[in-house]
């Protein structure tokens, strides 16, 4: 009895080796598939270099060459190229092949096919005088309640916001790798506001992007997105895209080691008593003599959300 009973275990156990090879062997195909033929790739969303943080040079006391080295360094360890290799990698080794699957099939269908075609072309350069006359028209003629409320769920399902906002931060947390906290309070005054910000932003270009789509097709986009597979599908690709900041900011902390060692030395030191005269010239990023302001996640010309339905 105990042998067969063994024997049962063994086979069981066979089995399910089998079926995890077999999963492996189909993740990588899935993975490559899932960043061609959905709109995966742009979770992991462009990021400023250290020109971002105002004033950065002249709060840290870095000279030309240590500035121009660091965002060298910053902007090779945020390559493009570099942070999808990384989403990759976190999607491959996150894989459910099953599920995986079953997300391929829902963005074959019609609907998720003309969402994607509507993303790629809200993204595109050509796009952006549309989108200033879309933004300049909101004050006077808001969406419809039910297109706002949509649009709400839908940053919320999918972490949008989230992901913004971590692009957001990165410089920031870069320079705090050789900044104090009196020294980041100088560069960044109220990121509570700049999350707030940066939620108006998605909002409204979620409401542009899909402003052709009929309330039932964007019910029903909203709603498989609110689905099991759907939320499984966001949570996996907004850990795999968070990781990749994660990633790339281990990947900057490595490749400029030795600068940071030295510049975080001179930060312990006490500034001198006589302070180096501060660049006048507006030509490098960072030399302004302006009072230090927090550089805002809108630029001047981006879409607003009337203040009623403002985040």
């Amino acid at each position: 009895m105990r042998s067969a009973c063994m024997m049962v275990c063994l086979f069981a156990l066979t089995l399910a080796v089998a079926a995890r090879a077999d999963q492996d062997g189909r993740c990588p195909r899935l993975t490559a598939d899932i960043l061609t033929q959905t709109r995966a790739p742009a979770s992991v969303l462009p990021v400023s270099d250290l020109s971002a943080v105002p004033r950065v040079r002249d709060t840290l006391r870095l000279s030309p060459d240590d500035y121009e080295s660091l965002r060298a360094t910053f902007a090779k360890a945020y390559g493009r190229e570099a942070l999808l290799g990384d989403l990759r990698q976190r999607l491959e080794n996150t894989c459910e092949a099953e599920k995986l699957m079953a997300v391929l099939e829902w963005h074959r269908g019609w609907t998720a096919r003309h969402v994607m075609a509507l993303e790629e072309a809200a993204q595109s350069p050509e796009a952006a005088p549309a989108m200033q006359r879309f933004a300049a028209d909101l004050r006077a003629n808001p969406p419809p309640e039910w297109r706002i409320a949509l649009a709400r769920r839908l940053d919320e399902v999918t972490g949008s916001t989230v992901l913004a906002y971590a692009a957001f931060v990165q410089p920031w947390l870069a320079v705090g790798k050789i900044a104090d906290a009196a020294s980041l309070e100088t560069l960044h005054a109220d990121p509570n506001k700049d999350r707030s910000a940066v939620q108006n932003r998605v909002l409204v270009r979620l409401l542009y992007t899909y402003r052709e789509l009929a309330q039932s097709e964007l019910e029903t986009f909203v709603a498989w997105n609110e689905s099991d597979l759907g939320r499984w599908w966001n949570r996996m690709l907004q850990g795999a895209a968070l990781g990749s900041y994660d990633d790339a900011a281990a990947r900057y902390a490595g490749l400029a080691e030795a600068d940071l060692a030295r510049l975080r030395s001179r930060a312990a030191r006490p500034a001198a008593s006589e302070a180096a005269p501060v660049p006048t010239s507006t030509e490098n990023p960072g030399t302004s003599p302006e009072p230090a302001v927090p550089v805002s996640p809108l630029e001047p010309d981006e879409p607003v959300l009337p203040a009623e339905h403002a985040p």
